[in-house]
């Protein structure tokens, strides 16, 4: 049986996360539209980005971690996009647009 060690306290409700292939990074999004990233190993949340184009009622998606550990993709149904955070810049690059309701990645 696994126990939880530790908790992380974030401003908003996460949705879901993945975490980076180096284990350094926890990128989380949120049902408000917000992205944070998390340093594991010190379990503090030290950046938050404001997804562009978030319709007022967002429904959160899923993450995806590009294998090159430089992109990191969540998915927004209801704005139609694949959101794009560039974890060596820490900022948000153009969107993939697509046809909204458009969830899940691979």
């Amino acid at each position: 049986m696994e126990e939880v060690v530790r908790s992380i306290s974030l401003p908003r409700i996460p949705f879901s996360s993945a975490i980076t292939k180096d284990g350094h990074w926890l990128p989380v999004n949120s049902e408000s539209g917000k992205l944070f990233v998390v340093d594991v190993a010190c379990g503090t949340l030290t950046k938050t980005f404001d997804t562009p184009d978030v319709p007022v009622l967002p429904t959160p998606g899923e993450f995806a971690l590009a294998p090159d550990g430089i992109h990191a993709y969540v998915s927004c149904p209801q704005g139609g996009t694949i959101d794009i955070l560039n974890l060596k810049d820490w900022k948000l690059e153009e969107p993939i647009r697509l046809t909204k309701g458009v969830d899940g990645m691979a």
